[in-house]
């Protein structure tokens, strides 16, 4: 009986944690001001699924910091881990079920590209961006 109440307890607060990171996140969403917006609807996005514990994830996330400046011209990167709790939604959104995978958005978030599932190069990856409307 203890250790059932216990177990209540923590998913509880769980559940309350949860609501309230994204009650705060709700908020820091809407003060954002209008020109970081603005720019943000010129460029697109570079959604990056990763595990941080895995190798290969570890190399994509080499291989996008060493090429950012180029990347960051084009689109903005989006790292969405696999530890985080809150991105299960993302992983189920778009279809992930194979790390690294990178997924390009357009400026109106629509899917510009889907890349298959592995490490892709730099070359590849700009090459998608420089495609992009």
């Amino acid at each position: 009986m203890k250790k059932t109440l216990i177990g209540f307890a923590a998913i509880i607060l769980s559940i309350s944690s949860i609501s309230f990171a994204t009650t705060q996140t709700n908020k820091q969403e809407t003060e954002k001001p209008t020109t970081t917006i603005e720019k943000a609807i010129e460029k697109g996005t570079l959604l990056f699924f990763l595990n941080p514990n895995g190798a290969p994830c570890q190399r994509q996330a080499k291989i996008l910091k060493q090429s950012m400046e180029q990347i960051s011209t084009k689109a903005d990167v989006s790292y969405i881990s696999t530890t985080d709790p809150m991105s299960r939604f993302s992983f189920s959104r778009y279809g992930i079920r194979s790390l690294p995978s990178l997924v390009l958005l357009d400026a109106n978030g629509n899917v510009s590209k889907h890349f298959p599932p592995g490490i892709r190069s730099v070359d590849e990856i700009t090459s998608a961006l420089n495609e992009l409307k």
